[in-house]
């Protein structure tokens, strides 16, 4: 039997460790072949919606919380209880499969964890005399503090372009000032007031900061904040672990605890300090032919060694959904999480906040519509509004609930 598996885990250390794994499980298993896609975000979706429509879909797919959220609803995947149980419900850390139910049903295995966090050049820092941020002020004070244009140095290092990057990174600053985009029952509510006000006033922020970014801070997206950091012209980065890859490869001084620090993003005026929590998993496609045998490798896969190998081939970046494995001595046994083992620990640390949630799921309540302000234009439009054209930041909020309630977002 034929299993398929589509992710969108493309980083070369990945493609090689899991063609690895399914070398290992075929010839353990005769009889069943596992066919590999590796392909982008972009290319994930329209590649899934042509095998439904050809009632020909791929047994397991690597996807997003939201994304899997999504496609239960749409009764196009089948329960994976099973899998979750035979692998240890009490082993996920809770919050990992929180945001992969629906309807007390998951729909898919927790495999990876990913969160946000603000970067910072500590040695700078110690030059200046300075704290790590904990506000927005703060982060207004260093950001100037660093700025040395003579030397090519900025202090602040946002993207604003137009990727999905800008949302990820906009909705946790939001969030810290205490706004929300939806409530509990999934209505959009970012132009009802305290939102309105809240989100109009991280706009203002975000705009008060180009004042301390690089040229071009308007257009940056994932590889830009990447760059500017370990090009070392940019003193901040707001990324994921997976920026500790890009120092090793790119920048490996910078790697350790003495010059890259994390902490987390600062608060503004209304809120507390909060960040994403993304969790990307296995699921199950309803109408494929060796499901069944899916589930097994998958099941399989998670074993401890190999789950830990899967995960150190992007180091950090891939955290265990595993309450043991996070906590397990062979998981931080990897040269690149020993190199600035305080980076990891802060992600770790954050990634277990109560304050750290995914972006369907504020404080907890489920929005399915959230798909709708990620993945579309509308919250990238209003920052660059406000950014580039200048336009009132209340303004800029309102057209933006109004395009989304239009585009289905209620």
């Amino acid at each position: 039997k034929t299993i398929r598996v589509l992710t969108t885990e493309t980083d070369p250390n990945s493609v090689r460790v899991l063609k690895e794994l399914i070398a290992e499980y075929e010839q353990t298993n005769p009889g069943i072949k596992i066919e590999p896609e590796f392909l982008s975000w972009g290319d994930m979706f329209p590649k899934l919606m042509s095998a439904l429509a050809a009632k020909n879909p791929p047994e397991v797919v690597y996807i997003e919380d939201l994304q899997m959220a999504k496609f239960a609803k749409e009764g196009l995947l089948l329960p994976a209880a099973d899998v979750v149980n035979g692998i240890g419900r009490e082993r996920f850390i809770p919050g990992t499969l929180k945001a992969g139910r629906l309807g007390n049903e998951d729909w898919g295995v927790p495999a990876t964890l990913q969160s946000e966090a603000t970067y910072y050049r500590a040695d700078w820092y110690r030059e200046k005399k300075l704290a790590p941020m904990e506000t927005w002020d703060d982060y207004l004070r260093i950001g100037k503090a660093l700025t040395d244009t003579g030397k090519g140095r900025y202090g602040v290092n946002l993207p604003m372009g137009t990727s999905r990057y800008t949302t990820w990174i906009f909705m946790p600053y939001a969030w810290s000032n205490g706004a929300r985009f939806f409530d509990r029952n999934g209505n959009l509510v970012m132009d009802k007031s305290p939102n309105l006000e809240r989100i109009a006033e991280t706009l203002d922020f975000w705009k008060e900061a180009t004042k301390y970014g690089p040229p071009g801070i308007a257009q940056y997206t994932w590889l830009e904040v990447m760059q500017s950091y370990y090009t070392e012209q940019n003193a901040h980065s707001d990324y994921a672990p997976r920026l500790m890859t890009q120092l090793e490869r790119h920048a490996p001084k910078l790697l350790s605890p003495e010059v890259t620090r994390v902490t987390e993003t600062p608060r503004g005026p209304h809120g507390v300090r909060s960040a994403y929590l993304l969790t990307k998993g296995y699921s199950f496609m309803k109408g494929s032919r060796a499901v069944e045998e899916g589930k097994k490798f998958i099941r399989w896969s998670m074993e401890t060694d190999r789950y830990i190998r899967y995960l150190h081939t992007v180091p950090g970046h891939m955290a265990p959904t595993l309450g043991d494995v996070a906590k397990s001595e062979k998981y931080f046994n990897h040269p690149l999480i020993k190199a600035n083992l305080p980076v990891q620990q802060k992600f770790l640390e954050i990634m277990a906040k109560s304050t750290s949630m995914p972006v369907h799921m504020e404080d907890g309540g489920l929005s399915l519509n959230a798909i709708q302000l990620f993945d579309g234009p509308h919250l990238i439009e209003m920052v660059q509004s406000v950014i580039i054209k200048n336009d009132p930041a209340k303004a800029a909020v309102a057209r933006a609930a109004q395009r989304l309630r239009s585009a289905g977002a209620a």
